[in-house]
């Protein structure tokens, strides 16, 4: 018998002993913790028993119901949690699992023989052997193909003590990976390219009178050259978008956007955008995750450049940061919101091959993170329309995107008019499709269920429904120039790109210029999105025309509202921007007495003719309240024999009353007469929800 033959039976004695075990260990499967591919897909055989895996364990949200009624009120103008978003660290402290949960989890998966190497609030790093993860999960890791690819065939199982701390198991298998939503240059276009790089005196700057003006210090105009016609710059997004008054006051300065990667990139590539198109400087900072993978091919590089110069097209004064992992996306995802340092993050692929639990503990956890600390998350929809890029039978979507704690981000496709090369004002949007050059993507997903916000305006169909929103996408009606490595150390202008990679940067940059006016992160935008789309003047362009059919595949079609395509539609920014502004601030209040309201206020009885010790009220903004208390004023019901001492009286016409703050009233009693007075009152008069208020006044006289 083979040596490897000897392996995968000690491994299967293993797996069975375990299974057999199973009960009495007491354990719980991670549902869905499997690569769906395993399911379809043909083994060659067994998973060499010896083989060393890289794995995680992700942990699940501790009190993930009251995470959700926290994130709801953080959205809801009305609540104190309105826009108080968790600090860095405080989400793990607050919904991430214990230091003795963490600990039992380590202390187990060490009795397992496994190697752990790094531990944090969010998930365990550790090593072993295909059979000792054989064992440990009661799972068959299989080879499938000649490609090195293995897999776990089922769920993995764990000890059920750890049911609800552990969310997910990644390092099973190396099915998963990601695909850049691009649509790069044909060949052609890259001759093109080279004809731009060889006619850089057809660079024409100044701007068309009839045109909206231009931002200090950018070129507005860039004619291809010769056989490449005019395509958008920069300045041609912030026109068609009308973006450039918003800019002329808010460009994103102070703001931040995450960018995430598997490829470097030359600087000189941004150099040269920026010397060509004008506009501020980048400020990109490189943060890597693992080793730095360098420059590489399949569109990953293109994405990279892309993404960072055109989330920089409409907020040119924000600064990137931008995640760069070797190999696995995920890895950037989450140093990205574990860092919190932007307000924007942007995800420009779609996600292959992996399971269900990947979506909806592994990503779900850092989004809902993300969206908690503030952070608004933009992912591309896809580039291959109703059918998804991941080559599955019938409709689907990028269901990174679909989560609800992110916006999903379509694409549109459209002919300028320009004038002197530059864009000339805005015309009607349709569903990007140039089948087969690409098709945006949308549709129903299959693993979330529909959000409260999509509740009265999406289809009845019990799914999370995407896009929210789209922007330009067709590399060719009308693509975008971009500047590209040269493959010579150096860069050259290309024509042209596009992609649903294009969209999602060109939101994630704008949602900063809001979040500069609102001086406050805006976090998940789909709530309030939502909330604009069905009201008046809401800056929302509505895209009626066009689907994403691909192929012989039916997909949806665009129309009045929302639609399965182009979500709400694209915006008019400025427009937009201040209807999605900050929302009114709720009326202060209520306001209260101290201690409790209504309070009465009693004086014992006092010999007619004569007048009490004043008595105090005391009037409370409670902390609860986010807005300030503006007092009216403090009257007696009649004023007979009651009286409002002066002297003792700061709750006066006109206080303003902060969170927290409180006054007084000074009442006197001075009976007329003997026996019981008939009953008084104070009306305290604000601009709280309650008011006017009383405190009813008792006395006798004898």
């Amino acid at each position: 018998m083979r040596i490897g033959a000897i392996g995968a039976l000690a491994a299967s004695i293993l797996l069975g002993l375990r299974l057999s075990a199973a009960g009495a260990d007491e354990r719980v499967t991670i549902a869905g913790n499997h690569p769906l591919d395993a399911e379809t897909l043909t083994s060659t055989g067994n998973a060499d028993a010896a083989q060393t895996l890289a794995m995680e364990v992700r942990f699940a949200v501790r009190n993930p119901a009251a995470l959700d009624r926290f994130m709801a009120e953080q959205q809801d103008p009305e609540s104190p949690n309105y826009r108080r978003w968790l600090k860095t660290g405080e989400f793990g402290r607050r919904f991430g699992p214990s230091p003795t949960q963490i600990r039992a989890v380590v202390e187990w998966l060490v009795g397992e023989g496994f190697t752990v190497s790094s531990i944090s609030p969010d998930r365990i790093e550790f090593a072993g052997k295909v059979a000792q993860a054989e064992y440990a999960f009661s799972v068959r890791i299989a080879r499938f193909g000649g490609a090195g690819l293995y897999a776990n065939t089922s769920d993995p199982s764990i000890p059920a003590r750890f049911a609800g701390v552990i969310g997910s198991v990644m390092g099973l298998d190396n099915m998963t990976y990601q695909v850049p939503a691009t649509r790069q240059p044909s060949p052609r276009a890259i001759a093109f390219a080279s004809a731009v790089a060889a006619h850089q005196a057809h660079l024409e700057h100044g701007r068309s009178s009839g045109s909206a003006g231009s931002v200090a210090g950018q070129r507005p105009s860039f004619a291809g050259g010769p056989g490449i016609g005019d395509h958008f710059a920069p300045i041609d997004v912030q026109t068609f978008y009308n973006e450039i008054p918003l800019l002329g006051m808010h460009d994103g300065s102070g703001q931040c956007i995450a960018i995430v990667g598997l490829s470097d990139y030359p600087d000189a590539a941004l150099s040269l955008f920026q010397s060509t198109f004008g506009g501020p400087a980048f400020n990109v900072t490189r943060r890597v995750i693992g080793v730095n993978p360098g420059l590489k091919e399949d569109g990953l590089e293109g994405e990279a450049l892309l993404d960072i110069e055109y989330s920089h097209a409409t907020a040119p004064g924000a600064s990137t940061l931008f995640y760069l992992a070797s190999s696995d996306l995920t890895n950037a995802i989450t140093k990205a919101v574990q860092d919190n340092l932007c307000g924007a993050v942007s995800i420009s692929f779609e996600f292959c091959s992996t399971s269900k639990a990947y979506f909806t503990s592994t990503l779900d956890t850092q989004f809902r993170q993300a969206a908690a600390q503030g952070q608004a998350v933009f992912i591309s929809s896809g580039d291959n329309g109703a059918k998804g890029g991941c080559g599955l039978p019938g409709q689907n979507v990028n269901e990174a995107s679909a989560d609800p704690n992110v916006t999903s981000v379509g694409g549109t496709e459209f002919t300028p008019v320009y004038v002197n090369h530059d864009d000339y004002g805005f015309v009607p949007e349709s569903a990007w499709n140039d089948y087969p050059g690409g098709v945006t993507g949308g549709g129903a997903s299959k693993i979330f269920s529909k959000p409260a916000y999509q509740m009265a305006s999406t289809p009845a169909d019990g799914r999370r429904d995407v896009p929210d929103v789209a922007m330009e996408a067709s590399p060719r009606n009308p693509g975008v120039f971009v500047v590209n490595d040269d493959g010579n150390g150096g860069a050259v202008v290309q024509c042209c790109y596009g992609g649903t990679s294009l969209s999602a940067p060109l939101w994630a940059g704008f949602s900063q210029v809001m979040a500069q006016t609102a001086g406050a992160r805006l976090g998940n935008i789909n709530s309030r999105l939502y909330t604009v789309a069905t009201a008046a003047n809401n800056g929302i362009r509505d895209v009626t025309s066009g689907n994403n059919d691909v192929g012989g595949l039916k997909g949806f079609t665009a129309g009045p509202g929302y639609d399965q395509v182009s979500g709400w539609g694209t915006v008019d920014m400025d427009a937009f921007a201040t209807a999605f502004g900050e929302p009114p601030p709720p009326a202060a209040g209520p306001l209260t007495t101290n201690p409790r309201n209504p309070m009465p206020l009693r004086f014992l009885s006092r010999k007619a003719g004569t007048s009490s010790r004043t008595k105090l009220v005391t009037l409370i903004n409670p902390k609860s309240n986010r807005t300030t208390a503006i007092v009216d004023g403090v009257t007696l019901q009649s004023g007979a024999e009651f009286a409002i001492d002066p002297a003792a009286t700061t709750c006066v016409h006109g206080l303003a009353l902060t969170a927290g703050k409180t006054c007084k009233i000074g009442v006197r009693f001075s009976p007329v007469g003997i026996g019981t007075r008939p009953p008084d009152a104070v009306i305290i008069s604000d601009n709280a929800q309650n008011s006017p208020q009383t405190v009813a006044l008792t006395g006798a006289g004898r």
